[in-house]
C-alpha cells in the first residue's frame, strides 16, 4: 500500500532554492509586502552555485537587459550595509575589459549601450590601462574599456544576508529540504513535492534552484529548457516576464524576460539573468593598492 503524501504547510509563495537568487527574491517579496514566503533549500543557504561563484562584481554586459539588472544590483551593493544590515564582502577595485582589433567595435557599441543606461563604463586609452595595471602585458589588445565601480564580492555571504533580511522581513526558509517536483491541479500550479513525500501547497512558485531548476521545469513545460532562468509557476504574469506557454491547459507558467532594458520598478521578484552574449575578451581586474 503507498501512503499518501502528508501536507506540509504552505505559503502564498513558495521559493526553491536558497542561493542568492532564491534569497534575494524572498527579500524583495517581504519588502513588498508579501510576507508569506518560504524558501526551501536542498542543503543550506548558498551551498551551491552561489557558494562557487567567482565573485566578479560588473554591469558590462552586451546583453542590456543584463547589464540594467546588474547595475540595479551594483547599487544595491554599495548600499547593503544599510539595506541589508551588514558587509556582504563587495569590494570596488574596478573592472577592466581588453579586447583584440577584431572586436574593438562591438566593445565600443556595447559601451554605448550601457552608458544608454546610465551605467558608468567608459573607453579608457591603453596607457590608461598600463596605469591601472602595471604588471599585465597589454601587447594584444587594441581596444579598453572601464568600470570604476565594478569590483568583486563574496556571493555566499550576499546569500546569508539576503536569507537574514528575508526571515525579519518574515519569511520563512527550510534548509536541508530537497524539492524533486512542481505540482500542478486542473492545470495550475498548486505546490511542490519534498524528497520525503510530503507536499508544499503554493499560491505561486518561483524556481531559482540554478542547475536544478530545467529538471523542475521541464515536466511541465513538455521539454528541456535550455537556460537556468529563475522560473515563476502559476498565477498573474508580473510585467517584466514573458509567458512560455500556455504551455498546459490554464496553468501559465513565465519566464525572466531578458528582452527588455528596463528594469521593473514595481516587480514582485528579482530577476537573474544567463549567460553574457557579447564576444569581447576580458583582462581581468585589478585591486586598488
Amino acid at each position: 500500500m503507498i501512503a499518501a503524501a502528508r501536507p506540509s504547510r504552505g505559503a502564498e509563495v513558495v521559493i526553491v532554492g536558497g542561493g542568492v537568487e532564491g534569497t534575494a527574491a524572498a527579500w524583495s517579496l517581504t519588502q513588498r509586502g508579501v510576507r508569506d514566503v518560504l524558501v526551501l533549500e536542498r542543503e543550506t543557504v548558498g551551498s551551491g552555485g552561489t557558494g562557487k561563484s567567482s565573485g566578479i562584481v560588473r554591469c558590462h554586459y552586451g546583453v542590456p537587459s543584463l547589464a540594467a539588472m546588474a547595475w540595479q544590483g551594483l547599487r544595491l551593493f554599495e548600499a547593503a550595509a544599510d539595506v541589508l544590515g551588514e558587509d556582504i564582502g563587495f569590494r570596488q577595485t574596478g573592472y577592466l575589459v581588453a579586447v583584440g582589433a577584431p572586436n574593438v567595435a562591438a566593445l565600443h557599441a556595447n559601451l554605448s549601450a550601457q552608458q544608454a543606461l546610465g551605467i558608468e563604463t567608459t573607453a579608457i586609452s591603453r596607457e590608461d590601462a598600463a596605469e591601472l595595471w602595471p604588471s599585465a602585458n597589454l601587447a594584444d589588445f587594441a581596444g579598453f574599456g572601464y568600470e570604476r565601480r565594478g569590483g568583486y564580492g563574496d556571493a555566499y555571504r550576499t546569500a546569508q544576508a539576503f536569507a537574514a533580511a528575508a526571515r525579519r522581513g518574515g519569511a520563512t526558509i527550510r534548509q536541508g529540504t530537497a524539492a524533486v517536483s512542481v505540482l500542478r491541479q486542473r492545470g495550475r500550479v498548486t505546490g511542490v513535492r519534498l524528497a520525503d513525500g510530503d507536499v508544499v501547497p503554493a499560491g505561486l512558485v518561483v524556481v531559482a534552484a540554478g542547475p536544478w531548476s530545467p529538471g523542475l521545469v521541464a515536466p511541465l513545460v513538455g521539454k528541456q529548457p535550455a537556460d537556468t532562468h529563475v522560473w515563476i509557476l502559476g498565477g498573474e504574469a508580473p510585467a517584466f516576464v514573458k509567458s512560455e506557454g500556455p504551455l498546459y491547459v490554464g496553468g501559465p507558467i513565465w519566464r525572466i524576460e531578458l528582452a527588455s532594458p528596463i528594469w521593473p520598478k514595481a516587480s514582485t521578484t528579482v530577476a537573474n539573468g544567463q549567460r553574457d552574449a557579447d564576444k569581447t575578451t576580458s583582462a581581468g581586474t585589478k585591486p586598488k593598492p
